[in-house]
């Protein structure tokens, strides 16, 4: 999530769907039963013993047992608050968390800044923890799942972030109108990019068609 950029509110549509908060007698009692849970002589938590259980809290409405089904079966979902680098003051990337958390329950929450590499070698050991071994699900010489197509808006958005600031390359969208390969091997690529208003489109042509033909020579 960009914390300098507002999120609109088809983002918090999709946190109450994938990580929906629960009330707080729900989140109790899930908070007892992880730490009750037991490690077995491999390493390996187990859920808790009957004994334990009789312990704890009863659930209404529900079962210990759907509790348990629940914790196994829900996804971790991490929130990731990044270009704090840009924030003035960490206030605002904590308002931004607040924000996030009134929507929905995460298991872990970074702050990060992957321009200044802030925060990031906590994350990739966060998700490093979490990965579960298993064989690759493509072959191994395969670089990535993008079409053609969408390799190159990738790219373009690469170059247009670096370059641009604030909210301008949110107000851009692209498209590849044609794709013909040539007798002589090559490829033309016909791409292209659409604004909102006049002033946007100079900033995207530069001086003299400077900025775009800057951007088709590191896409090309």
């Amino acid at each position: 999530v960009d914390v300098v950029k507002r999120p609109q509110q088809e983002v918090f549509d999709v946190v109450r769907k994938i990580c929906p908060t629960e009330d707080i007698g729900k989140s109790e009692l899930r908070h007892r039963l992880r730490a009750s849970m037991e490690v077995d002589e491999d390493g390996e938590l187990q859920p808790p013993s009957q004994e334990t259980l009789q312990l704890l809290p009863r659930q209404i409405p529900g079962s210990r047992r759907s509790i348990l089904e629940d914790e196994e079966e829900r996804p971790p979902v991490v929130l990731i608050l990044n270009k704090i680098d840009k924030a003035s003051e960490i206030r605002w990337v904590q308002s931004r968390e607040r924000e996030f958390r009134a929507h929905g329950h995460f298991d872990r929450i970074f702050y990060t800044s992957a321009k200044k590499s802030q925060g990031i070698v906590k994350l990739l050991e966060h998700l490093k923890s979490e990965a579960v071994p298993r064989q690759w699900a493509y072959p191994a010489d395969m670089l990535t799942t993008m079409s053609h197509t969408e390799q190159i808006q990738q790219m373009v958005n690469t170059h247009i972030f670096k370059w641009f600031n604030s909210d301008v390359p949110y107000k851009i969208q692209q498209q590849t109108v044609g794709w013909t390969p040539r007798l002589d091997g090559s490829l033309l690529v016909e791409h292209e990019i659409v604004v909102k208003d006049s002033v946007v489109a100079r900033m995207i042509l530069g001086v003299r068609n400077t900025i775009v033909n800057r951007l088709k020579d590191q896409v090309g």
